[in-house]
C-alpha cells in the first residue's frame, strides 16, 4: 500500500487553485479571500440604497433627539432659596414627562421613516 502522507504540524490544508490544476479561472468564482470580500460587500443589504436611506434617516432623528434638554439648565446660585429649588424640582419633573413623551413619538416616527424607506423597494428582501 502507498504510504500516506505526511500530518502537517499547524494543520493547514493548501486548497488547489486553478493555476495549480493548470486550468484556465472561472470569472465566477473569486481569486482571493479581498475580491470574495468585495463581491460580498457588493451584495450585503448594508450598501443597498434603501438600507442606507434608513440609517440615514435613524442617525438624523438619533441626532435631533440628542440636541434636545431634558432638564432646565439654571446657574446653581439661583437656587439657594427654598422655593426657588421647589420651582426649579418642579419644572425639572415637567421638562423629563415631556422628554418621555417626545421620545414615544420619536420611536413610532423612527419606526415608520424606516418602514416608508424599506417599502419603496422593488424587490421585497426583508419581512416587516
Amino acid at each position: 500500500p502507498p504510504e500516506p502522507p505526511p500530518v502537517p504540524f499547524y494543520g493547514v490544508k493548501t486548497l488547489p487553485t486553478f493555476a495549480s490544476l493548470g486550468l484556465a479561472p472561472d470569472p465566477s468564482s473569486p481569486q482571493s479571500f479581498r475580491q470574495a470580500f468585495e463581491w460580498f460587500s457588493k451584495a450585503s443589504l448594508l450598501v443597498r440604497p434603501e438600507v442606507v436611506a434608513s440609517q440615514q434617516v435613524a442617525r438624523a432623528l438619533c441626532s435631533d433627539a440628542l440636541t434636545q434638554c431634558a432638564f432646565p439648565l439654571e446657574a446653581p446660585s439661583t437656587l439657594t432659596s427654598p422655593g426657588r429649588l421647589k420651582e426649579h424640582l418642579e419644572r425639572s419633573e415637567a421638562s423629563v414627562m415631556r422628554y418621555k413623551g417626545r421620545l414615544v413619538v420619536w420611536v413610532n416616527s423612527i419606526r415608520m421613516r424606516i418602514s416608508s424607506c424599506l417599502s419603496q423597494t422593488t424587490v421585497k428582501w426583508y419581512n416587516l
